[in-house]
This record gives C-alpha cells, structure tokens and sequence, in this order.
C-alpha cells in the first residue's frame, strides 16, 4: 500500500485505480481488505475505480450469464447496492492461439484475439478519457498494520501523559507552597530591615573615629604677667585638644596629654587681661558613645541574626523553585511530545510527502517496545503539527 502511495506521489497524477482479478478467483479476505482500503482512502474517486476480470472469454457457452453472476457476486461482497457503481471489465489476457478441438481453429482463435483487443483498447481509452486526479493534494490514508503501530504509540503515550499530569499537579501543588512560603519570609526579612535601617543609620554616625568635644575649660587670670595652668580630666579617652585665644594676644605653650586628662600652660605675655581663650578636648565618637552603641549593637544582634537564617531559608527556597520549575519545563515538554504522539497517531491520513520516510519507521516500529528516542524520531518525521500543550500555572 505505502510503495503505491509513494509511487503516486512521485508520479504526481493518478488516472485510474484497477483491481485485476481472474476468473474463478474467490474474493477473499486479502482481496477485500486491498479494495476496501483503497475505497475508503479514495472516497472522492470512486468514478476512477475499475474491477477487471481475466482469463474471460464471451465464446464461451453461457459467458453472458456467468458474466452478471460475476458481477452480482462482487456487489454483494462488498455491499453496493447497484451493479454499475463500480465499472467492472471483463477481458482475455490470453493472445496465444489455441486448439480448439473440432472447432474452426483459425476462425475461433481471430475471432478471439479480435474480442481481447477490443476490450483492452476499450478499458485503455476509458482510463485515457477519464480525468486526473492530482495526487499532490492527495492525503494517504494509513494501512492496518499502521494503525497497529499506532494503538500502540496512543497507549504509550497516555500512559506518559497520565503519569506526567500526576506528577505537574503534584509539583505544582508544591510550587504554590514554596511561593507561599517565599512570601512570608520575603515579608519578615523586608520587616527585620525596615526595623534595623534607623539602629544601623544611627551606628554608622557614631560607632566611627571623628572628634567629638567632650570638655571645654575657659583660662582666667589675675595678674598682670605670669603663667597660668588649665588641667582637664575626662572619662574617655582624648583625640585632641585645641586652645583658642581670647580678646588679647596670648600665647600657649605645648601641651601635655595622658589617657583622660590634659594639662596646658599659657603666658599674659605681659598684656594685662582677665580672659585669656579657651581649652577645648575632644574624643573619638565611639569612645564618647560607647554605651549607645553596645545597646545598638545588642539590639540588632537577634535582629541581623534572625534575618541572615530567613535568608538562607529563602535562598534554600528559591533553589527549590527553581528545580521545581526545571520539572515542570520537562513535564510540559514531555506532555507536548506525547500530546503530538497521541494526536498523530490518531489521524487517519498523512500527507503523501511524508510517506517515505514515515512508512519505513512504521515498518520498523511494528512489534517494537517503543522508546522515548523512536517518539522524537517520529515527530521529526512528521514535522511541526499544531498542539496545545498541559501548561502550569507556574511554568515560566
């Protein structure tokens, strides 16, 4: 069937489509299950089909009968109703002279050939005069044994498709919890950092080394000339110490520092005066805030702790995602493949093109444990067919 199909769609026009039978030839199973196929595949041709009989010959005695009864036996096998829906040709293949016994031989034998050669150039100008059909719009209907192949390849293919659904519903159950899950730890991190932002903003003003004036000491005299010493004592450690003239020009000598305190000597330099500037101490920021910042940093502690073990639960999470998603992108697929197998399969014709190659695959297919390789190999054959796959809601 297939070798005749390609062969037609090589050729590119069909005439005629003839079934040769000989006389007293049973139709039997094989011959009906040929012409039903070919009835069925042509439905829209039934006009070009034609039954010759062999091995016929109207000098017989009786042949016009035995002829009808041919006839009326062949619509009755296959069902028609009228004897003329089919154009049946009765015919003598046989051009060798024979002895007829006692009758005229030459006579009988001219007589004969004549009658063959007008039938057969009758059955060949009927074939001449009936139209073409133009077999490049000609589906091929597929064969029993194809169709064995593809009971098959439909039960494969639900199967997968049955155990493939399963499995998408159950991942994307488990997808909706991940997301559900993501959320609510993606809203306790974003609330943890919306608490910790002021504490954090409030210790990298503070917890740093600027100065930061811890004392201030005004120097007075009372005598016209001489020294005067200014000594400041501080709780934190000092950074720096700056002295500051007053109204008068003064000077200060170099000062001297231990860890929390600081002495200066400064002279009238013989300018008489009461007020003679200022002495100012400064310490580092951490060091004058450091209660404040213990507290800071004994508050964000469980906070940051918290949020680092939400975020690794979240990254956890999200890789969990991600395998989920790579699941479903290989569901999908896989529930497209066997969608396409499945709806394939079920076709009744394939494009005459595709024939070749999709015939030789059957043929190697028939009785086989078909693998998911033999499936992809099937589909290129076929080429790309419209199909709606399974989808997931989540499947990105």
């Amino acid at each position: 069937m297939a070798d005749i199909a390609v062969r037609l769609a090589r050729k590119g026009k069909l005439a005629a489509v003839i079934f040769v039978i000989g006389k007293g030839m049973p139709y039997d199973l094989s011959f009906q299950e040929c012409f039903k196929y070919f009835w069925d595949w042509l439905k829209n041709y039934h006009n070009h089909f034609i039954i010759v009989h062999t091995k016929w010959s109207m000098l017989e005695p009786g042949a016009e009968a035995e002829r009808a009864a041919r006839e009326r036996e062949f619509s009755e096998v296959f069902g028609f109703t009228d004897v003329d829906t089919v154009k049946q040709v009765f015919i003598d293949s046989k051009w060798e002279d024979e002895d007829p016994g006692e009758r005229d031989c030459m006579a009988f034998n001219q007589q004969k050939k004549a009658l063959a050669i007008n039938s057969m150039n009758a059955l060949i100008t009927e074939i001449a005069l009936a139209s073409n059909i133009d077999c490049a719009m000609l589906p091929f209907r597929k064969t029993r044994r194809m169709h064995e192949v593809d009971r098959q390849l439909i039960a494969g293919a639900e199967a997968a498709l049955d155990a493939a659904q399963a499995t998408l519903d159950t991942t994307d159950r488990d997808l909706a919890v991940l997301n559900k899950e993501m959320r609510e730890i993606s809203r306790r991190v974003a609330e943890g950092e919306s608490h910790t932002a002021p504490l954090m903003c409030r210790l990298e003003a503070i917890d740093v080394d600027t100065d930061v004036e811890i004392a201030r000491k005004e120097a007075w005299i009372y005598w016209f000339w001489g020294w005067r010493c200014l000594r400041v004592e501080t709780r934190v450690p000092i950074s720096n110490v700056v002295t500051t003239d007053g109204t008068f020009r003064i000077s200060w000598t170099d000062w001297e520092r231990t860890a929390f305190s600081v002495q200066v000597t400064c002279s009238t330099g013989l300018v008489p005066t009461f007020y003679m500037g200022s002495l100012v101490v400064y310490g580092a920021s951490r060091h004058v805030h450091a209660a404040e910042i213990a507290q800071i940093k004994a508050e964000l502690e469980p906070i940051r702790a918290k949020i680092k073990e939400d975020q690794e639960d979240l990254k956890h999470k999200q890789d969990a995602e991600k395998y989920a998603k790579e699941v479903l992108e290989g569901l999908n697929k896989l529930i497209e493949e066997n969608t396409l197998v499945s709806r394939v399969a079920s076709m009744q014709e394939l494009r005459l093109d595709q024939l070749g190659a999709v015939h030789e695959w059957y043929k190697a297919a028939v009785g086989k444990q078909l693998s998911s390789s033999d499936l992809r190999e099937y589909i290129q054959l076929l080429g790309s067919l419209p199909v709606r796959p399974a989808t997931s809601s989540f499947a990105g």
